[in-house]
């Protein structure tokens, strides 16, 4: 979060960024629409020269824990 807050600053900018917040990266079953996502936030970041944030909110699609199958 401290390079949101620097970019702000006079003399310390990059003419913003795109940061990618990715919750719960297991599932993700429509990567057309990320990349919509990351499309538009390029675009706005170049428009307005600001930062963006993208929130990406995925699911498990069966509620089960990876780790604990047997191999």
């Amino acid at each position: 979060m401290e390079g949101l807050s620097l970019s702000n600053l006079p003399h310390y900018t990059v003419g913003g960024g795109v940061h990618i917040v990715v919750n719960n990266s297991i599932g993700g079953d429509y990567p057309e629409d990320v990349a919509r996502a990351v499309e538009f936030a390029f675009k706005y970041r170049n428009y307005f020269r600001k930062d963006i944030i993208i929130d990406l909110i995925v699911y498990r699609r069966c509620w089960t824990n990876l780790h604990s199958r047997s191999h």
